[in-house]
């Protein structure tokens, strides 16, 4: 078991299509940050909630990942937004199950799962939304500093495969913390980006009805 207690630090693009992807690709370095360490993934989340998704009302939420052959579980829950850059609490416990089944069961015992429970008022939790993720990353680094970037191609409705949103998400992970500003700044008006407000979370309940008009 690996645990992460974290604050996450990142800003997301809406991206009009995969081109703008290749174009990023193209570059050599952004904001005096080399791109390096390119991989490709496909992630499936699953977002666990109370029918009356309490975590989702309390701007949190409870994510069952499987990202290669690897699961975790994921607290997330939203601290700030200033001017487009999200803060928010990140509580990660790896999982040693395989399948996703076993995994689902083992997610009820862990860290992650308990504090959601207390969000919801010791209220049941199930799976409610699923989305697929063909995700690119790189890291972005300097002597002192390191970012990662995604390059994400989302389906927030599996069962609609070709209705696919891109996404960017860029990340502080240490060193110089203003870097994400120059960085996005550079981003969104070289490639004429919008930033993006909404959690994947709420992008799923969305596309699948699952939010009450």
């Amino acid at each position: 078991m690996i645990l992460k207690n974290t604050n996450e630090e990142e800003c997301k693009f809406l991206v009009r299509d995969a081109s703008v992807f290749t174009l990023i690709e193209q570059k050599k370095s952004i904001a005096g940050l080399t791109m390096t360490n390119r991989t490709e993934v496909e992630i499936h989340d699953t977002y666990l909630d109370s029918v009356d998704l309490d975590l989702y009302q309390q701007k949190a939420g409870l994510r069952l990942r499987k990202e290669g052959n690897k699961f975790c579980s994921t607290f997330k829950k939203h601290i700030k937004n200033n001017k487009g850059f999200l803060n928010r609490n990140e509580i990660e416990e790896e999982l040693q199950s395989s399948h996703f089944e076993n995994a689902l069961t083992e997610l009820k015992s862990t860290h992650p799962y308990e504090v959601a429970i207390a969000f919801c008022y010791q209220k049941t939790l199930s799976p409610i939304v699923d989305l697929v993720n063909q995700r690119i990353k790189w890291r972005l680094v300097n002597d002192t500093s390191v970012y990662e970037m995604c390059l994400d191609a989302i389906q927030f409705n599996p069962l609609v495969p070709e209705q696919v949103v891109y996404e960017i998400e860029l990340e502080y992970l240490q060193g110089d913390k203003e870097l994400i500003k120059v960085a996005s700044t550079i981003l969104a008006n070289e490639f004429v980006l919008q930033k993006s407000k909404s959690s994947k979370y709420k992008q799923c309940l969305e596309a699948q009805s699952k939010l009450k008009k």
